[in-house]
């Protein structure tokens, strides 16, 4: 039984290659609806372009400056019942110690159920 438990971790060790999980979290989210849901992609009429900057710890003594840019674009495609977008995220923490970069691909999809509503599908790859 804990031979079989090991040959479990080493496989889910071995599959679990480069993983990142902290996102920036920025105080007024609704700015930045792709960042949070790649399915809000094409959710509004009209194409949208999003800027965000957020500084964490400006104020302290000694200070490591935390910086993160983000600028994203969707457009909605009626008809298709999609929506494509992309997503470009700067992340500095200390003087330039950590940096990450990214650029995502969006693409939404909406079902419809009955005349009121919706269901929408997102995937974001990059």
């Amino acid at each position: 039984m804990i031979t079989r438990k090991l040959y479990l971790a080493l496989v889910v060790l071995l599959f679990c290659g480069a993983v990142q999980a902290q996102d920036p979290l920025y105080s007024q989210f609704y700015h930045a609806p792709l960042h949070l849901n790649p399915a809000f992609a094409g959710t509004t009429l009209a194409p949208r372009l999003s800027f965000n900057y957020r500084n964490q710890y400006p104020t302290f003594a000694n200070p490591v400056p935390y910086v993160t840019y983000a600028a994203s674009f969707e457009q909605e495609v009626e008809s298709l019942n999609s929506g494509f977008g992309f997503l470009l995220v700067s992340d500095h923490l200390g003087n330039g110690i950590y940096q990450t970069n990214y650029l995502s691909g969006i693409y939404g999809y909406k079902v419809r159920l009955n005349r009121d509503y919706y269901v929408r599908f997102g995937l974001e790859a990059g």
